[in-house]
């Protein structure tokens, strides 16, 4: 990743697409496909902020810093890599999100009526600002590429709205399932929406035009983007990758679970080296994203482990040559 030289100015993006892919080399990823595809860092929510770090004609580099990420070399520093410019535009300052989608997706209307034509459909944790004007059960919200759009407040929560204790156990626990049946996607952050062949408007210098959707972007999850997402929609901000959320959550005994804490897998051989994160839903059960062609699923420790979670704890969590580590539900950052 370049290094910004002394005295150069911090320039930021904003994403201007319902969803883009964030890759590790500028090249697109095939379309339709839920094959292994290592080149997908992640995946970019509409309003995301990202930090500028280079680019070539038709590519970005950036940080994605809503997307924290550590290294040994760098610290913290956001999730890194390419993205596509027509999915982005550069901004000064961005406005400060007010409201996140809560559900599965959220239409994006061009007026405060479901019957408008929709701007765009978004996906669970994205955030917005919202102007403040309220009518009819719709909210106003500024859009990323220009002008405003209206979304249902019942999609939405405020971020200054703190959830907290059995209320907040409860509310993650809803969202995870809410993923059930989703696929799994190598990078994935995102749920598929359901609505299609919309047609798109956009508000360009202050007058509507009308455009063809983005291509597709495949959406899916793998098992860190959905628990990002999970707790992102409850405004709880954790980090990108199954390691690093392993990092910074305080570690527990099988016996104190509860509702919303994850639960960690390493390596085989590599206690140290985390590789899967699963969001624990009471008793035996938790809910994961586990692997390429399948999809997200409600699991239970005998059935995966062979063993029971009192049982697995009788052998120090260990199954397998894999360390399993229970984790209490992380606060935001």
């Amino acid at each position: 990743m370049a290094e910004k030289k002394k005295d150069e100015v911090d320039r930021y993006l904003i994403v201007t697409e319902p969803i883009a892919d964030l890759r590790k080399e500028p090249v697109d990823p095939a379309k339709g496909d839920y094959r292994q595809d290592d080149l997908q860092e992640t995946q970019l929510l509409f309003n995301e902020v990202l930090l500028y770090r280079g680019e070539n004609d038709e590519w970005y580099q950036v940080e994605a810093i809503e997307q924290s990420d550590f290294t040994p070399e760098a610290l913290w520093r956001g999730y890194p890599g390419w993205v596509r410019k027509r999915a982005v535009r550069e901004v000064e300052k961005a406005k400060r999100n007010t409201i996140v989608i809560k559900g599965k997706a959220a239409n994006v209307y061009t007026e405060p009526d479901q019957e408008s034509k929709t701007i765009m459909t978004v996906s669970m944790g994205t955030r917005f600002h919202a102007t403040g004007e309220i009518m009819g059960g719709f909210c106003q919200v500024s859009l990323s590429q220009g002008g405003n759009g209206w979304v249902s407040k019942r999609d939405t929560r405020g971020m200054s709205r703190k959830i907290v204790g059995k209320q907040l156990r409860k509310s993650i626990v809803n969202t995870a399932k809410l993923f059930l049946g989703v696929p799994y996607l190598w990078g994935g952050r995102s749920i598929k929406s359901e609505v299609r062949g919309q047609r798109l408007e956009v508000r360009k210098n202050a007058k509507l035009e009308t455009r063809n959707p983005q291509p597709d972007v495949v959406r899916g999850v793998d098992c860190s983007g959905l628990t990002n997402l999970v707790y992102r929609a409850n405004n709880i901000d954790i980090p990108r990758n199954a390691h690093v959320q392993w990092m910074v959550t305080p570690k527990i005994s099988h016996d104190a679970m509860q509702p919303g804490d994850l639960v960690f897998v390493s390596n085989v051989g590599e206690f140290y080296k985390i590789i899967h994160v699963m969001i624990f839903l009471g008793g035996e059960e938790f809910i994961e994203a586990l692997e390429t062609r399948t999809a997200v699923r409600i699991h239970t420790f005998s059935k995966k482990f062979g063993k029971t979670l009192v049982e697995l704890a009788k052998q120090d969590l260990i199954s397998e040559n894999k360390k399993i580590y229970c984790g209490r539900m992380p606060v935001s950052k």
